[in-house]
């Protein structure tokens, strides 16, 4: 798999609004149910399911460690990316550090409601989810963060989706193209947000 680098160029050319790709859910009603509202595993079609994964990197301005407590803080997801609408944790642990987690995205006239499970590896600085293993669509990620020196990082992300299910239409024309790289370049832009808000008196 080869590993393709985001720059901040191409992330203003992808838009100029700027999850975690997460292509691989169910078209749901407007009112989903929460923790989780995939469907439960169905038996596979003859040609098997499909398997569909990226990998990408990007720089941040940013220490190692900022970056690592902004991702790995679930629940203002919605903050910077542009189709969740809303996110909620319902198990941590004993750190106060979320587990397990509920979301509702956006799609073309509909919501889409789906859970994601977490594990942490403090000293890589990496943060891993995925969905519940009974579910006919399953979504795996992995994202961490190497020093570059004091005030910047390299950020890793990589995502993988598993699916017999026709992929649904995003609420944002962003990420009905590629979902793994509008997600990189609206993480860096809130994270040159949150930059700026830590540095104005």
């Amino acid at each position: 798999m080869q590993l393709t680098e985001i720059t901040s160029l191409q992330c203003e050319q992808t838009s100029a609004q700027s999850l975690l790709n997460l292509s691989a859910m169910y078209k749901l009603s407007s009112n989903p149910t929460l923790p989780d509202s995939f469907r439960p595993q169905e038996p596979q079609s003859p040609s098997g399911p499909t398997r569909d994964c990226s990998e990408l990197s990007t720089t941040l301005p940013v220490p190692a460690n900022l970056a690592y407590a902004l991702f790995s803080d679930c629940e203002r997801t919605p903050e910077w990316m542009s189709i969740i609408r809303m996110a909620h944790a319902f198990k941590k642990d004993a750190e106060g550090r979320i587990l397990s987690a509920a979301f509702i995205a956006n799609l073309v006239n509909a919501s889409l409601g789906y859970t994601l499970h977490y594990t942490y590896q403090d000293e890589e600085k990496t943060v891993s989810w995925t969905t519940s293993p009974n579910l006919s669509t399953q979504l795996t990620g992995t994202c961490s963060f190497r020093a570059l020196g004091p005030n910047a990082c390299l950020m890793q992300y990589e995502i993988c989706r598993e699916s017999e299910a026709e992929l649904p239409q995003w609420g944002d024309e962003m990420y009905q193209g590629h979902p793994a790289s509008a997600t990189l370049c609206e993480f860096r832009d809130f994270v040159n947000r949150t930059k700026h808000e830590q540095n104005t008196p």
